[in-house]
């Protein structure tokens, strides 16, 4: 037995080394996991302005709308909210508010702006290629509130593990930092489909 006591530190050096490593890949895991989920609300919101993009089109046909109308307005808008980006690991709270806005701004504009054009066009409303964008934007909305929400989940959960002890003493070492900044915009638990399905009516 006492030929093995030489061997005891060494065995628990190997354990703490083996632990360090899982909890070290714990973050990592968490933090992979953040980005994920952000992708997914990248790519909702990517097919939130090109179905918008779409619906402006099939109206602009409709209506026989030459350039320079409202609606150039709006497929503007649209394109600055697809180039628009937004990296969790390295994005700032500003970063990210300046991010949420400008995909918030592109719904609520559009709605009003399209509302206006179909009220001087309400033709607009019985095409069948009209109603069925307008359900699929309310369908995007539906999976935009779905991602947010899977999102804040991968934030809470990020955050957690670097509170929890013992994890919490080395998180800032291996530098994972809480991402406090990561909150839901108010309202967002409500996805806007009733004011969308409104302009389909």
């Amino acid at each position: 037995m006492q030929k093995y006591k030489k061997f005891i530190p060494w065995v628990i050096l190997v354990i703490l080394i083996i632990w360090c490593v899982s909890v070290y890949n714990g973050f990592v895991n968490k933090d992979v996991e953040v980005s994920t989920k952000w992708s997914m609300v990248q790519s909702t919101y990517q097919l939130r302005a090109d179905k918008i993009k779409e619906l402006v089109n099939v109206v602009k046909g409709s209506a026989k709308f030459e350039r320079g109308t409202l609606l150039d307005v709006v497929e503007a808008r649209a394109g600055k909210a697809r180039q628009a980006t937004f990296d969790p690991s390295k994005g700032t709270a500003e970063d990210y508010k300046k991010y949420t806005n400008t995909q918030n701004d592109l719904l609520a504009n559009t709605r009003r702006d399209i509302n206006i054009v179909v009220e001087q066009y309400p033709q607009l409303k019985t095409t069948e290629l009209y109603k069925g964008l307008m359900d699929e934007n309310s369908e995007t909305e539906n999976k935009i509130k779905v991602e947010r929400d899977n999102f804040t989940k991968a934030i809470s959960n990020y955050n957690a593990a670097t509170r929890r002890f013992p994890g919490n003493l080395f998180a800032g070492i291996f530098g994972f930092h809480q991402k406090e900044f990561f909150a839901a915009d108010s309202g967002a638990d409500k996805a806007p489909i009733d004011d969308l399905k409104e302009l389909s009516k």
